[in-house]
């Protein structure tokens, strides 16, 4: 389980076939949504999130990155991330990620 905390909203994620995430009110606990990582991901390696959206890595050979939106929990991108493992990601308020992993920094801009 992976952990990010933004403007009171909680971001959690499973291992699994078929891993699923889930956005939180972090004061009342309630489930504000759920998104669906694909098949064959594994789990959430990583997650970090801003006003709108939040990006994920999941722990697949090609650790794939990501987007969904934070309110409906819908799927907006995904890429191949890296196949060296990916530690870490971050998001800034334009929506720029960055993934850090085993020899490699990334940036990703979709939009």
């Amino acid at each position: 389980m992976c952990l990010a905390h933004y403007d009171g909203t909680c971001v959690t994620g499973q291992r699994g076939s078929v891993p699923l995430i889930f956005t939180w009110d972090a004061v009342t606990g309630e489930k504000k949504a759920m998104s669906v990582m694909d098949k064959g991901a594994g789990g959430l390696q990583a997650v970090s999130m801003n006003d709108t959206i939040y990006a994920a890595v999941d722990m697949s050979t090609d650790h794939h990155v990501y987007v969904f939106d934070k309110e409906t929990g819908a799927q907006k991108h995904k890429a191949k991330g890296d196949t060296n493992k990916i530690y870490d990601i971050t998001i800034n308020c334009n929506g720029i990620i960055c993934t850090v992993g085993k020899k490699h920094v990334k940036f990703w801009d979709f939009s």
